[in-house]
């Protein structure tokens, strides 16, 4: 499926989010995804970079597909990142990831998992980069806000 990268201009209900990259079963260590936190948009724009395996993402729904895209822009990654986890076309995430019940309510979804696999990466070329995630999910019956 060709996903071709438009700048995201046009996010759907965009949740702002910090993200610890590690593997959660190695106590953040290694390749996926450690943890992910829910921001207001005031927190995410102000936050601040200290450490390579923080950064700071957009995550999106995709219904129609039932992905989770997770998009991380120009500056949400520090370099030694970039290389360390971004360096070949993919992304390892070596465990899975169960997200905190108050980031899936905000993505519009009661439960949602983030599958364990090498997921392509996408880099555009105003250096965004986006990840299409396979998820088991649970579709929430209460609206967003």
């Amino acid at each position: 499926m060709d996903r071709s990268i438009t700048t995201w201009n046009a996010f759907q209900n965009p949740v702002y989010t910090q993200v610890e990259l590690g593997n959660p079963n190695a106590h953040c260590a290694r390749f996926g995804i450690c943890d992910a936190r829910l921001l207001s948009y005031r927190e995410w724009n102000s936050l601040r970079l200290r450490h390579y395996r923080t950064a700071k993402a957009i995550f999106t729904y995709q219904s129609c597909t039932r992905q989770l895209d997770i998009q991380f822009p120009p500056g949400g990654l520090l370099p030694q990142a970039l290389q360390y986890f971004f360096d070949s076309n993919s992304f390892l995430i070596e465990s899975p990831k169960t997200l905190s019940p108050t980031l899936c309510k905000a993505l519009g979804i009661s439960e949602c998992s983030i599958e364990a696999g090498v997921y392509p990466i996408q880099k555009a070329p105003d250096q965004w980069i986006c990840l299409s995630l396979n998820t088991t999910l649970a579709i929430s019956s209460m609206p967003t806000m």
